[in-house]
């Protein structure tokens, strides 16, 4: 349990203990303490001879005075976990024992510390496409004057690892992204494996891992092949049309095409949702950050998650156009769907969204990276 305070000197947990991956805030219990952190459910960290220091039975014992403002689920969610982390703090012999994420933390910090560096180069990946997205719609409202360079490179991640490679240095750069975006890759596979809750929303959340970590494995390796070759990726918008192509000549093909659109478009809708109820903060540690940071922090994440919902929900609104209308022509990448929304007045303002919508993310991900920590579904 880490425990830090305030100016005030009033103590606000950040609570590990393997029961789930619930979130409760402080705040609820004592509405005067606006901003402090969550009551986290990760991992769980303990004294080396598994007694508790003094501010941990202070946190405790101040829980136990305010539960009774509390009713129904919180307060039985509540004293469960206050019972898992006095039943893991009197058995010093079991530390983590029942706790892998907290094993996992403690015997190998430096492997979590090296995971970190995967968050910041997706962050990067993340503010180059976000700067391209903006270029795409300066160029089609006319903001900026046409040229050869500007708002021609692809707007999605894969246009951002060419804009890398032309740049003063660019193959150790893309040697440096590839090393970053397998490590977030691993980080990915390991969240996925972690036992922890087992429902539906938490079986979501593993494929959606696995998918992501095949995603930046993918992009890695365009990455060491633009580094070794200087070209030869194929353009984001051209791989998706080609895929859609080869699942459409099968005659359930176009049932398929269109099933993928649709779960693309929730993946979206899901982003939305999460920007817009500001939960962004479920793999950070909010230890050590000011409230102002904190609340910063939140409202750049939730800007970032609301941008990448509507890229991806563009994505998936031309794989089911495609499916729907025959046409595989229709199916194309972030790059093409921003694109094609630019050629309308209203489309420019959805690309600009797009477009600081992946830049904030970007920000959010380096500015957050070293707080970043390990936690199951």
């Amino acid at each position: 349990m880490n425990i830090s305070c305030r100016g005030g000197g009033e103590p606000t947990v950040d609570f590990f203990a393997d029961v789930g991956a619930d979130t409760l805030r402080l705040d609820t219990l004592r509405p005067d303490l606006v901003g402090v952190d969550l009551v986290e459910v990760a991992r769980r960290e303990v004294m080396p001879n598994g007694a508790p220091t003094p501010a941990e039975s202070n946190a405790r014992g101040l829980i136990r005075e305010y539960i009774g403002n509390i009713s129904g689920t919180q307060a039985r969610r509540l004293r469960s976990r206050r019972s898992v982390v006095s039943s893991t703090q009197t058995s010093g012999h079991s530390k983590h024992a029942h706790n892998p994420v907290g094993r996992l933390t403690a015997t190998h910090p430096g492997v979590v510390r090296i995971g970190h560096a995967g968050w910041f180069a997706k962050g990067l990946v993340y503010l180059i496409a976000g700067y391209l997205a903006l270029e795409v719609a300066s160029k089609a409202s006319g903001w900026s004057a046409a040229s050869s360079t500007t708002g021609t490179q692809e707007a999605s991640p894969t246009g951002a690892l060419r804009t890398v490679s032309t740049s003063t240095g660019g193959p150790l750069l893309l040697w440096l992204l590839a090393i970053g975006m397998l490590i977030y890759a691993a980080w990915r596979v390991v969240t996925a494996m972690l036992p922890g809750s087992t429902d539906t929303k938490a079986s979501m959340k593993r494929v959606g891992y696995i998918v992501s970590a095949a995603l930046y494995t993918f992009l890695a390796f365009s990455a060491i092949a633009l580094a070794r070759q200087g070209s030869g990726i194929k353009n984001g918008n051209q791989t998706v049309t080609d895929m859609s192509a080869s699942i459409m000549k099968h005659s359930a093909g176009r049932l398929v095409i269109g099933v993928i659109g649709a779960i693309v478009i929730g993946v979206g809708l899901y982003r939305i949702s999460k920007g817009l109820t500001m939960d962004v903060t479920d793999e950070l540690s909010l230890s050590g950050m000011s409230p102002a940071r904190v609340t910063w922090t939140r409202r750049l994440g939730a800007i970032g998650e609301v941008g990448r919902g509507v890229g991806i929900g563009l994505v998936g609104f031309f794989l089911l156009r495609s499916a729907v209308t025959y046409d595989v022509a229709q199916a194309t990448g972030l790059d093409g769907a921003l694109r094609r929304l630019a050629t309308q007045s209203w489309g420019v303002v959805v690309v600009v969204i797009v477009g600081v919508g992946f830049a904030a993310y970007g920000i959010f991900c380096i500015a957050t990276f070293t707080h970043r920590r390990l936690q199951a579904p």
